[in-house]
């Protein structure tokens, strides 16, 4: 039987709270999608997200109502995925979810609003090199209020993580990007789980050492804050653009 192309779900379709009352601050016109911010050398976060993915894999990009039309007309966006309504599908990592019941069989996943300088295909390579089901992508990054840091051991195995009044620059932030194979454990897991957020779905795996983490020894950045989105353009300003 003919193996499936592998398939990267981007979640683009959020909100942007956290980012709403920073958005006039930097100066973009109000109602700009986050994922549509610029990093420091033309790149939209989204586009450059896109094309990482598109180094191994199909992409299907999930937006909602409001943001599908501005993303899908820009001209960063690779015209060459498939974009789709974030329709019954809640949570970041839902669009997770549906491939892996979908498809039974490993599914990945990035968040649609982060910078990071790695390649899916290492990132694979170290996943299945692992005894875990679960990997994400974890880095240091600048210090910032309300962070999460990830505590890894040296083996790789995720040990545990904590919300943090504000992060140091040593500490490893998870970045937005998963690799899941649909082992029963997870699967079950994941079906007792009532929401698509983040925070439930780690808590589970890693408290049943069900998680590793690819740590970059490069800086990355999760745009949450007007304070990251600037320290992120000013570092990606002397970093190389994803070439398709």
């Amino acid at each position: 039987m003919k193996r499936q192309p592998k398939v990267i779900t981007i979640s683009a379709a959020g909100k942007g709270e956290r980012m709403k009352a920073s958005i006039a601050e930097l100066g973009f016109p109000e109602g700009t999608p986050k994922p549509l911010l610029p990093t420091g050398n033309n790149e939209t976060l989204v586009g450059r997200i896109a094309r990482q993915a598109m180094e191994i894999a199909n992409v299907e990009l999930y937006a909602n109502y409001d943001t599908i039309k501005p993303i899908g007309e820009h001209p960063d966006t690779p015209q060459n995925i498939q974009l789709l309504v974030n329709r019954n599908v809640y949570g970041p990592l839902g669009p997770l979810y549906l491939d892996l019941f979908r498809s039974n069989d490993q599914s990945m996943m990035a968040a649609g609003d982060f910078w990071a300088n790695f390649k899916w295909s290492e990132f694979l390579a170290f996943h299945d090199a692992q005894s875990t089901p679960v990997s994400i992508l974890v880095a240091p990054s600048v210090p910032t209020f309300e962070g999460a840091r990830f505590n890894v051991s040296d083996s790789g195995i995720v040990e545990s993580w904590e919300r943090l009044d504000r992060t140091g620059s040593r500490d490893l932030i998870n970045i937005g990007a998963y690799i899941v194979d649909p082992e029963k454990l997870v699967l079950q897991k994941i079906r007792e789980i009532s929401t698509h957020k983040e925070d439930p779905f780690n808590d589970s795996m890693i408290n049943r050492g069900l998680m590793s983490a690819y740590v970059l020894d490069q800086p990355a950045f999760n745009v949450n804050n007007a304070e990251i989105y600037r320290a992120m353009a000013d570092y990606s300003a002397t970093q190389p653009r994803v070439e398709m």
